[in-house]
């Protein structure tokens, strides 16, 4: 790891082929965050047989790592141990109005990948469960308890001017 503060600052590059369409068609642009490891099924940007590819990162249950096109038209890359370095995840996709984000620390199980590639998990799936119950705890004030916002000035609330009265 370096010492330097620009290593950490993160960066757009403009997308130059299909190779990873559909999920980043040409000419979207993706940020990317300077990292050397990654969770498998991560898209990273990754320096191997003396190139620089984007690619998604897979590693299997024996080990062996490659770098997968999602595009079918383009060969996988196997990746030799020494022979290759992580060079940062891609974390956001801007396509026109359109901005994705990812979350390439996070592994992807067996149970939520279709031949090494990512798909989300079930809307009954444990996690899915998980992540709704935080979202009613978010909106219910974290503890159970459910929370009125305060009244907006001028919408019945008694921190404002309801419509049609004068301020004295």
């Amino acid at each position: 790891m370096t010492q330097e503060c620009s290593y950490n600052e993160l960066y757009p590059l403009q997308v130059l082929d299909d190779s990873m369409a559909p999920e980043f068609p040409e000419k979207c642009v993706i940020v990317i965050e300077p990292a050397e490891v990654c969770a498998t099924g991560a898209y990273v940007v990754a320096e191997a047989e003396d190139d620089r590819w984007f690619r998604r990162f897979v590693r299997d249950e024996a080990g062996s790592e490659r770098l997968v096109a999602l595009n079918g038209g383009y060969p996988t890359i196997e990746l030799k141990k020494g022979e290759y370095k992580i060079v940062g995840v891609i974390v956001q996709c801007n396509n026109g109005r359109k901005v994705t984000h990812y979350k390439p620390m996070n592994p992807i199980t067996a149970s939520s990948s279709v031949d090494g590639l990512f798909t989300p998990p079930a809307a009954d799936s444990a996690a899915a469960v998980r992540a709704q119950r935080l979202q009613q705890g978010a909106r219910s004030g974290g503890n159970g308890q459910k929370v009125q916002a305060p009244a907006a000035p001028g919408r019945g609330g008694d921190g404002g001017q309801r419509a049609g009265q004068k301020l004295p």
